[in-house]
């Protein structure tokens, strides 16, 4: 019988707060103080890319390292990394993405501390990432005492590419919105968003990729305003796909009504005051984004990949539609617009199912059994 608390290091290189970032900070905060110790280390490749990460977490009081990097592989930061690993008697370093998972496989090679990643669901869509992707799962996982799926789909891929059974444990992503809040209102970029209340704002909320779906939505969109030309649409994030998003825009007409707000930290007022969050993306695991809403009590339009529909039934718990299908989002949409009399009983439906299956307290639960499983502690 283990007396002593368990020590457990999360690693994260991080570009800024989203999903994985909410796992962390959740874990951080809610663990069991008495059974666990918690760090959370950040890699840093460029301050300013996990600063948000490293300030957050330290708010919340959550004991926080720095690990600077230089460049893709930087073998002197693996070398420290084991010697906090080692000056920590860290039991449990848990990683979350292929730069993180590399370093701590290496890192933690030859000793006796147990390794988990997690699998985020991580999007396909450039050479690179794929690349990554196929060294954690063929390679880098297979190390790993555990790998943590957030979905049921991403356990199955998981399967497909050959990792056993016993190494795959589902958590599914859950939501703390006393978190939320208390990160928002921390923001400091509170401003103009152009959300106006005498017009239907849709929103899509998240990194700029080409998975994401933005292109099928905007097609949609354009033949949406015709019909309905008091709906506007935020897009909320920034990535690679920015350049080719802003030229369909153009393409289409849109420029009226479409609006590049880039990343938002303050998102609880984004989600107070739009009226339906589209999700339209091709592969997801479970998006945090689509939990915020919920949450939130905002109406949801996405597509039927992932973990999505476990929450998402069509015209019950919101709009669902086929990935890829612009003639469905432009059905739904319209329905939106013209058909609002059982929307608030969608929501509320979607808000009870969420609250059931979803909540931070049943994600917390669940990793905190799966650290003391690899210690056979009760």
């Amino acid at each position: 019988m283990r007396n002593e608390k368990l020590k457990i290091m999360h690693v994260r290189d991080s570009s800024g707060i989203y999903g994985a970032e909410r796992v962390i900070l959740t874990l951080g905060n809610k663990l069991r103080k008495d059974t666990f110790d918690f760090k959370l280390l950040c890699m840093q490749r460029r301050v300013a890319r996990s600063q948000i990460l490293n300030s957050t977490a330290s708010e919340l009081g959550i004991d926080t390292i720095n690990l600077p990097t230089r460049g893709k592989l930087d073998w002197s930061a693996i070398k420290r990394l084991r010697t906090v690993l080692e000056n920590y008697n860290v039991d449990i370093v848990h990683s979350h993405d292929f730069k993180s998972d590399f370093y701590v496989m290496l890192a933690s090679h030859g000793t006796n501390i147990k390794k988990i990643a997690t699998a985020h669901g991580s999007t396909r869509d450039s050479i690179i990432k794929r690349v990554y992707l196929e060294i954690d799962e063929n390679f880098i996982y297979r190390k790993m005492d555990r790998i943590v799926a957030v979905s049921d789909g991403v356990a199955r891929g998981l399967k497909k590419k050959g990792i056993q059974q016993k190494q795959i444990c589902v958590i599914k992503n859950g939501f703390d919105l006393e978190l939320l809040k208390r990160q928002n209102n921390q923001a400091e970029n509170k401003r103009n968003l152009h959300i106006r209340s005498d017009k239907t704002n849709f929103a899509i909320v998240g990194r700029l990729y080409p998975d994401k779906g933005h292109r099928f939505f905007l097609q949609a969109f354009a033949k949406t305003i015709s019909v309905h030309p008091k709906a506007v649409l935020l897009i909320i994030g920034d990535g690679p796909a920015r350049q080719s998003i802003e030229d369909q825009i153009k393409a289409l007409g849109l420029k009226n009504f479409v609006n590049m707000c880039g990343v938002v930290n303050n998102m609880q007022e984004v989600y107070e005051r739009i009226n339906c969050l589209v999700i339209p993306s091709l592969r997801e695991g479970l998006p945090y984004v689509l939990l915020e809403a919920a949450a939130n009590l905002v109406p949801v339009l996405a597509t039927a990949v992932g973990d999505i529909p476990q929450l998402i039934e069509d015209g019950k718990t919101g709009y669902l539609v086929k990935p890829g299908s612009a003639v469905e989002l432009e059905d739904r949409t319209g329905r939106f617009l013209s058909q609002k009399d059982n929307i608030k009983q969608m929501v509320e439906n979607c808000y009870n199912l969420f609250k059931k299956k979803f909540s931070a307290d049943r994600m917390v639960r669940e990793t905190e059994d799966l650290y003391l499983s690899l210690f056979d502690v009760d």
